[in-house]
């Protein structure tokens, strides 16, 4: 009589399948290069407590002067750019909005302060209807270029590339209390292959083209600048990531 083996069913538990679909999220578009500092965590803090919980989203310009509790510059100067031709300063507020997306992404309830609630909750940060406030500070966005010539067949690469640079500070309502203090850089690019009609002699070809394509309006050869919103809210999943873990705080 044949016997047939009984298939093994494995459940992992809940807690792995959420650090798991936690590292699916961070490898999703990983062709950008990002920088994260962690300055404080509160004791007791973990990824998991912004879980179900609401959090008010107060968007400032780094120039905007509040009595809410802030945190220092970094300790080291960001990395730079990839070989670039910086163009302007595009912040156009969409920066915020992937800050709230990538809560939402943790598990959070968000709520996106407008600028009229941003200024009386300024004064006032008690008085939200929340369990945290997070204070987010917008320190770059940036637009760049890049051309990369091949003098072999006189191919050209054209880049157009994004920074965008958060520091975040988080209150606990209706204390006011830090509870976590972060902050980090963002770049991503997208590359586009073509050629130069004219090829300027000398050894500083890259910059001859790219002043060349500037003066002949070009720039239109270019691609478009990767979103400012899914830059900042990959970089604010990579900023909650740093976060420990509620396994790292249980006791042996």
């Amino acid at each position: 009589m044949a016997v047939m083996a009984k298939p093994i069913r494995f459940a992992p538990p809940r807690r792995v399948c959420l650090v798991l679909a936690g590292l699916l999220l961070l490898c999703t578009g990983c062709s950008g290069r990002f920088r994260t500092e962690t300055y404080y965590v509160a004791p007791g803090f973990t990824v998991d407590s912004l879980r179900g919980k609401t959090v008010a989203v107060l968007p400032l310009a780094e120039t905007t002067a509040t009595g809410l509790a802030t945190i220092p510059p970094p300790t080291s100067a960001p990395d730079p750019a990839p070989a670039a031709n910086p163009v302007a300063s595009v912040a156009s507020g969409r920066e915020f909005a992937g800050v709230a997306g990538g809560l939402r992404e943790a598990g959070a309830r968000v709520r996106l302060l407008s600028p009229e609630e941003g200024r009386l909750v300024a004064g006032r940060p008690r008085n939200v209807a929340a369990a945290y406030l997070l204070v987010v500070r917008l320190t770059g966005s940036d637009v760049y270029h890049a051309l990369a010539p091949s003098r072999a067949d006189r191919a050209v690469s054209r880049t157009t590339g994004r920074r965008v640079g958060l520091r975040l500070t988080l209150l606990r309502l209706p204390d006011e209390r830090p509870i976590w203090l972060a902050g980090g850089t963002g770049d991503d690019w997208v590359t586009r292959q073509g050629t130069a009609d004219v090829w300027p002699a000398g050894p500083d070809t890259p910059a001859a083209l790219e002043s060349s394509d500037r003066f002949a309006g070009a720039l239109a050869l270019y691609p478009p600048p990767p979103a400012p919103d899914s830059l900042s809210r990959r970089l604010t999943r990579r900023l909650i990531a740093d976060l420990p873990l509620a396994t790292e705080l249980e006791p042996n």
